[in-house]
Formats: structure tokens, C-alpha cells, sequence
């Protein structure tokens, strides 16, 4: 973000009939309604106001949402990080002492964010997942359009800082999804490794280009291995083309919604996934598949080499795997990173592209390899920062990235070709027959061995665990111990004992500890002072000291029983491979994982056992049958109802407003054909405003007023009203067009006092003082404190020869402002002294 912006002129404070107390620039009418608390109350909610949250919130509403904090108090756990820009910053703190907010609730500018943000402990809440950034009511209205381009830079370098800290600590989900996934983590992926030498993989993304490449894929499908995340199955089923490879890393419930139709490629396609994939996904597939990552979440053995897992995206991990593979050529199709002209983010077929085009978001602007400037998200941004990095290395192996989309992000050593250009080898076998001569044989004996291995490790991962908590719960008895509780006095040895208890934790056990900590983070994280500066008691030394062995006790105790679930879900799995197994105990476990697709990996695995199961058996695994056809076919998923929630139009109009501030007809007129297609009802005064910009950029002024006009008889919503009336002001002015321009002003006027002191001016210039002065005084009367307008009231009247009210008008400055040259050297020229 430039630090070297225009200076913002805020005017003075405006005070509604809520109280509330705020700058006309930044928030305009946006309390008048029902005033902050109200309006809060329903558009922040409660998520607001989570325990153990780092809330970084864009703007302050002039100190409106500051005061309405503090006043609600910061939850336990949780801290409010406001980025403010600089003049709205400095004015706040006119307003009350920032020292009083206490050690939850910091206000900073963009410069010191980052800092501020780690000194509350950022990196800890992004690993528990509790970091949540906000716009302020006037950051997302972004009437001060340079609230944009902050929140545009705090948003891209958290996105940053959030891949860099996930990279290195996981999150409590992925051990989860760990855990889940330990019966099907059989085959590493390091038995590809270098298995395609001299061969071209195509590697599809789910962007807009996709649709672009599918044709010439479909040529040479024979030529190529196709290398595809999982998300796009549902186009490729549509288009009729089968992926070698289907990849998979993230660990919601949410990425089975959106790739569940990979499962129709489960007979010829490799599944290539994250340790932690979605349970649901990797339990319930009936085809081959590899993993990446580690097994367990602790030091062990069973940990074998596998391929690298590169994040952030599930792309990034798939480039990974391709170049380990030993592909000489990748070439990306859909791997856009960034939003096509229309608007676009997702090819056809995915729920983001039936919900309809990205017209309200301004975003992050890069070049495109067609040399166009295309918008892009914080998440993209840094995905492809990371492309680049990925894509060095490949071609220090020998591994060349290509990109065929002119409409893809430019990316540093990704090069673009059409795909035309492209020269390909012929595979001299079936891909199909490489990957099969690759992959270890799987049978019920070496599955058998797996299971066995697996419940060993988390028999002797249990024990640890367990004695881990038993360090824990007596290290919390010495505590009370030490410091003289329960009727006890005092005593040493308990201090004693506490630090051999935390030397064997660090020890002993120095394989499962950080497994512990980092489980139980959020825990772990209120033991970290609020006040740094302050100096601790011994009361804080104990209740610190308590937080600490109880974060170990319930962190462990957390642990064991996932451990124990999943013990539980290995035995279970045992017992699928007998002759004669109990299905009372496997349709139980598949009823509690919510996973009826099992029995249909089970009848696969177990063909002639199947075959020959009693008809009531038979009929048991059919309602489990039925259950996994019914979710397949389901379209109204968790993920397409959060789609259809989403406002593709929120924010447009200032968006409008910064390509109008920008001179940038190109991207309004894209916007407006966006803006024509889309069927809402909003999008009409959006239109007219838009047109009206554009007419204005090429000289066309009496069009543009037109379509202002339009606006006004409409009865349009007040901002984008508010928006035309200051347009029709500034283009009646420039054309002479006084009585136009005055008859604007005044419906300013009318919709806030904040444009009351211009059309007063107005009406002086053109002779109508005496209205001019009914205007100042009934202004004044609101706005009592602002001295800069009574000051031109005063002169005025001087103007008039009203000597007495300019003498008051002056005196009353010098009362708010001692030190006021103006009103001093008026009032002397009046021949007053001061």
C-alpha cells in the first residue's frame, strides 16, 4: 500500500440522534437508520465476539465500532486488532485515550500492523484457525475508497503469513484428518517417483481457461498423462475425458461436496492425495490411490519418504508430485490464478461459475500472459508467488512448466505456449500400465500387515500419551502444592518435583510433546500475557502455571481419544478382511463415519464373500447402497447453498467509484457488461451510475448527466443517489449551469448536513446570502463545533455589515480555538480586540 497517499480531508465530527459520533467521509448515513448499536447487533453478530479470536479489523467507523467494543468488552482468549488509515487514526485519538483500551483491543495504522499483530500472537491463532479479518461498516462501503487498498494490503499479506505459518505447523485438522486416514495411507507416492522421464503431463485446474483446453485434450489424450484436481471431475465427466490422476489435499467435509464425481473415474484413475484429505473422500474410494505427507503425527518409523506436500493450493501440491514424477514438460490448463474479463474465478460446470460472475470485489490486479491487466484474489496472489518458486526448481531438474491460457496469470519461469505449439512425444505405453507396474501389489495380507503395523504404533503412541497426562495431572497438584492451597502451606518440594516433571516432558517424551502443544494450542495460548509489560504476582505465576499442566492434561486426554477412535477404526477394518465378518460391528462403524459408500470398498475388496451373504445381510448393505447414491446425486450441497448466499454484487458501487477515480474505461465497460447479464434488480442504478462514469471519461457530459438523472427520478437508494447528485453538482458547476447545480446541492443538502456548508458557499457566490446565511445557522445548530464554518458564517455576516453576529461568530472560534488567526486578525480589522 502506498504510504505516500493524498491527504483526506475528514471535516468535523456529525453527531446522529443515536449519539453516535462520527466523520460524514468515512461513513456517511449509515448509522441514521437505527443507529450503531442496532445495525452491529445485526450485520457483525456474535461471530464477532468469539472466545480465543484474533479479530483484525479494517477501519474503526471514525471510533463508532472502537467505543462499541469496548463497550461490549473483549471475550476470553480474544483480542481486536484495528487498521485505521493515517488521518482517520490520528482524529480518533483526538476523540479518547488509546491507552484505555487495555492490552485486547490495539489501534494501529498499515505500517505497524504486522508488528502489532505478532505481538498479540498472531502466528498462534492462525495455527488454531481463530484469525478472522473485518471490514468496518466504513471500510466496506469504502466511500473513502483508499479503505480498499488497505484492506486489499493487510488481506494479501495475511494470506501470505497464513500459507507460511500452516506450511510449518499444520493445524489441529490435519492431525485430525491424520488419524481418520491411517487404514488407507498404505501406499506412498515415492513409488512414482521419476516413473514418467521424457513424458508431458497436463495438469488441469479448475480455472476459466479450462473449457479452452479441454478440445486439443481430448486429441491427445493418448499422448499425455492427465494430471487433474479433484474439484473439476464434475466437467470432465460432462466433456467425457477420464484423468490419470485425481488430486486431493484439503481436509473439510466441504472438498467431498465439490468432488465427489471423481468417484466415477474410481476403475481407471490414480488418486493422489494429502495425509489429511477428507476422510469422507479417501475411506469411501474404491479405486488405487497414494499418499503424500506423513502417517502419524509423531516421530516414528512408519513414516516413510513420500513425495513433498506444497501448499497452498491443491494445484501446488499436484505440481509437486508431477515434477518428482519425472515429467520432462508440465503444462497448466485451467490454472488460471486469477478472474477471467467477465468476471469469472471457476470453469463451467463448478458451483462458483453457476452462481454467476465476481462484480462487487476490487482485488489484487496482475498482468495476464495475453499482457491485460486480470483481478485476482489474496489466495491466488500467493499460490502464485509459490508457482513461480515451484517452477524454478523444475526447471533446474529438467522439468519445463508451461502455461497455454493467455488469460493465466504471468508467472516467473512458467512459460506461455499455445497449445498448438506444444511439442509432445507418444507415450510408448498406456499411462494406465506405467502407474500399474509402478504400484506395490495390494492384497488382504498386505492390507492385514498394514492394519497390525498401524494399531502397534498407536498402542505404543497411546501409552506416551497417557503418561504424558498422568505428568500433567500431578504437575497441577504440585502447583497448588507449591503455592500453599487447599489448606496446605506453602512448600519447595513441589517446585522441585514440577521441574522434574517438565524435564521429563522435554525428555523422555520429546517426540509427543510438540504433537501435545500443538494439539492444544488454543489452550496453550492463555498462558501468553495480555500485558507483556506488566510484572507478575505470584497469583499470576500459579494461575499461569495451572493453565499450563491443565492445557497438557486436556490436550493429551483430546489426543488419546482420537487415538483410540482410530485404534477402534483399524480393528474394524481387521475385521472386513475375515470370511465371516461381524456386520454388526462394521455397519456400526460405518454408520458413525458417515460413510455408507464403505460397504460398496468393502463388496469390491470381497467379491465372492459378498456374493454369497444371506438375504438379510444383503439387504442391510443395500440401505447403505441407496445412502451413497443418494449423496452423489445430491446437487443442493453444504457447498452450493454457501454459494447462493454469496453477493457477486457487494461492493460494486465502489468499485465503480475507484475504476471512475482510475480513468479506467477498459475495466467500466467490462463491468457494465458483467453488471447487464446479471438479472438482480440492484444492478439497474449500478448501470445508470456506470454508464454515467463512462460518458463522463469520454467527454460525453450531457449523456452522462442523463444517466444521473435517471437515478433521481427512480427514487434510487441513497448512496449511488448520493453518488449521481455529486456528479450532476460538479458537471452543472463546470457548464455553468448554476440553477442545476444548485437545485443538486440542495438535495445533498437535504440528504446530510455534511453538504450544507457547500451549498451555503454556493448560494453566497451566486447572491443569495441571506439563504446562505439560513443554511450556515441551521448547519451550525447540528454541527456546533465546527469552527471553520462559523468562521464563514461570520464573514459573511461581516460582509452584510451584521456587525454584532460576525463579533459573536469570531469570539465563539477563539473559544474553541484560542490561537485562531482568522477570527483574531476579523475581529481586529472590526477594530475588537481579542
Amino acid at each position: 500500500m502506498d504510504a505516500t497517499q493524498n491527504y483526506i480531508d475528514l471535516g468535523p465530527f456529525l453527531t446522529n440522534e443515536f449519539g453516535d459520533r462520527y466523520f460524514y467521509q468515512v461513513n456517511r448515513s449509515a448509522f441514521d437508520v437505527v443507529g450503531s448499536d442496532a445495525l452491529y447487533k445485526q450485520i457483525l453478530g456474535d461471530n464477532f465476539f468469539q472466545e480465543d479470536a484474533l479479530n483484525i479489523v479494517i477501519g474503526t467507523d471514525s471510533g463508532v465500532l472502537l467505543k462499541y467494543v469496548l463497550k461490549h468488552g473483549a471475550p476470553d482468549g480474544s483480542r481486536f486488532l484495528f487498521v485505521e488509515l493515517p488521518e482517520v487514526f490520528d482524529r480518533v485519538k483526538e476523540s479518547f485515550s488509546l491507552e484505555e483500551l487495555g492490552p485486547q483491543i490495539v489501534v494501529t495504522t498499515y505500517e505497524d500492523w504486522q508488528k502489532r499483530a505478532q505481538q498479540l500472537n498472531l502466528t498462534d491463532y492462525i495455527y488454531i484457525g481463530k484469525t478472522v479479518l473485518h471490514k468496518s461498516v466504513g471500510a466496506a462501503d469504502a466511500f473513502l475508497t483508499d479503505y480498499h487498498e488497505l484492506y486489499q494490503a493487510v488481506h494479501e499479506e495475511m494470506t501470505q503469513l497464513f500459507w507460511v505459518t500452516k506450511a510449518t505447523l499444520g493445524t489441529e485438522a490435519f492431525i485430525l484428518g491424520q488419524l481418520e486416514n491411517l487404514a488407507e495411507n498404505r501406499v506412498s507416492s515415492i513409488c512414482l517417483e521419476n516413473a514418467f522421464k521424457e513424458k508431458t503431463a497436463v495438469l488441469l485446474g479448475g480455472g476459466p481457461s479450462l473449457d479452452e483446453a479441454l478440445p486439443w485434450l481430448k486429441a491427445n489424450q493418448h499422448r499425455v498423462v492427465i494430471l487433474a484436481v479433484s474439484r473439476i471431475c464434475r466437467r470432465l465427466m460432462e466433456y467425457g475425458l477420464t484423468p490419470h490422476m485425481v488430486f486431493s489435499v484439503d481436509p473439510q467435509q466441504i472438498s467431498f461436496d465439490i468432488s465427489k464425481e471423481m468417484f466415477h473415474f474410481r476403475q481407471k484413475s490414480l488418486f493422489v492425495h494429502s495425509y489429511h484429505v477428507s476422510t469422507p473422500l479417501l475411506a469411501q474410494w474404491r479405486g488405487k490411490s497414494i499418499y503424500l505427507g506423513p502417517r502419524l503425527p509423531w516421530e516414528t518409523i512408519l513414516n516413510v519418504k513420500t513425495f513433498p506436500l506444497t501448499g497452498p493450493t491443491v494445484t501446488n501440491a499436484a505440481l509437486s508430485a508431477a515434477v518428482a514424477m519425472g515429467f520432462s514438460q508440465v503444462v497448466l490448463a485451467g490454472v488460471d490464478l486469477c478472474f477471467n474479463r467477465e468476471g469469472y474465478t471457476h470453469a463451467k460446470g463448478s458451483n462458483e461459475h453457476k452462481v454467476g460472475p465476481r462484480l462487487g470485489n476490487v482485488n489484487i490486479r496482475v498482468e495476464t500472459n495475453g499482457g491485460w491487466m486480470a483481478e485476482t484474489s489474496p489466495g491466488y496472489a500467493t499460490a502464485a508467488k509459490i508457482f513461480g518458486s515451484q517452477a524454478e526448481h523444475a526447471l533446474k531438474v529438467g522439468c519445463k512448466v508451461i502455461n497455454s491460457a493467455l488469460g493465466a496469470s504471468k508467472i516467473p519461469n512458467v512459460s506461455y505456449q499455445p497449445l498448438d505449439e506444444i511439442a509432445i512425444e507418444d507415450m510408448e505405453k498406456p499411462a494406465e500400465s506405467i502407474i500399474t507396474g509402478k504400484l506395490p501389489v495390494e492384497s488382504r495380507e498386505t492390507r492385514i500387515a498394514h492394519y497390525q503395523d498401524m494399531l502397534k504404533e498407536l498402542a505404543r503412541g497411546n501409552g506416551i500419551l497417557r503418561k504424558i497426562k498422568e505428568l500433567a495431572i500431578e504437575a497441577i497438584k504440585c502447583n497448588e502444592g507449591f503455592f500453599g492451597r487447599k489448606g496446605k502451606s506453602a512448600d519447595f518440594k513441589y517446585k522441585k518435583r514440577m521441574d522434574k516433571i517438565e524435564n521429563r516432558l522435554n525428555t523422555t517424551y520429546k517426540d509427543f510433546t510438540p504433537l501435545v502443544k500443538e494439539f492444544g494450542l488454543r489452550n496453550f495460548l492463555k498462558i501468553v500475557p495480555l500485558d507483556p509489560e506488566r510484572e507478575w504476582d505470584d497469583d499470576d505465576i500459579e494461575r499461569t502455571g495451572k493453565i499450563y499442566y491443565e492445557s497438557y492434561r486436556n490436550s493429551a486426554g483430546r489426543l488419546i481419544k482420537l487415538v483410540e477412535k482410530a485404534q477402534q477404526r483399524l480393528r474394524v477394518r481387521l475385521e472386513e478382511e475375515k470370511d465371516s465378518p461381524a456386520f454388526d460391528l462394521l455397519i456400526d462403524q460405518w454408520e458413525s463415519d458417515r460413510q455408507p459408500g464403505r460397504c460398496l470398498v468393502w463388496k469390491c475388496l470381497h467379491p465372492d464373500i459378498s456374493e454369497k451373504l444371506g438375504s438379510e445381510t444383503k439387504e442391510r448393505l443395500k440401505k447403505f447402497e441407496d445412502a451413497f447414491k443418494k449423496i452423489m446425486e445430491e446437487t443442493e450441497t453444504l457447498h452450493m447453498c454457501g454459494m447462493k448466499k454469496v453477493n457477486n454484487l457487494s461492493g460494486a458501487r465502489s468499485k465503480l467509484t475507484i475504476l471512475f477515480t482510475q480513468r479506467d474505461i477498459i475495466e467500466l465497460e467490462r463491468l457494465v457488461d458483467g453488471l447487464a447479464k446479471n438479472p438482480s434488480p440492484e444492478t439497474k442504478p449500478l448501470l445508470h451510475l456506470s454508464r454515467g462514469y463512462i460518458a463522463e471519461l469520454e467527454g460525453a457530459v450531457e449523456r452522462a448527466i442523463e444517466e444521473y438523472q435517471k437515478l433521481i427520478s427512480e427514487k434510487t437508494d441513497k448512496p449511488v443517489l448520493e453518488d449521481a447528485l455529486k456528479r450532476i453538482t460538479s458537471l452543472s458547476i463546470g457548464l455553468r449551469d448554476i440553477d442545476n447545480g444548485l437545485t443538486a446541492l440542495q438535495c445533498l443538502a437535504d440528504l446530510s448536513p455534511a453538504y450544507a456548508p457547500q451549498y451555503a458557499e454556493m448560494l453566497r457566490i451566486t447572491g443569495d446570502k441571506q439563504k446562505a446565511i439560513s443554511v450556515y445557522t441551521s448547519y451550525l445548530s447540528k454541527v456546533p463545533e465546527d469552527s471553520g464554518t462559523m468562521l464563514k458564517l461570520g464573514k459573511l455576516y461581516k460582509e452584510l455589515n451584521i456587525d454584532e453576529a460576525a463579533q459573536m461568530a469570531f469570539n465563539y472560534v477563539l473559544e474553541q480555538d484560542p490561537h485562531n488567526r482568522a477570527a483574531k486578525a476579523l475581529l481586529e480589522s472590526m477594530g475588537e480586540t481579542c
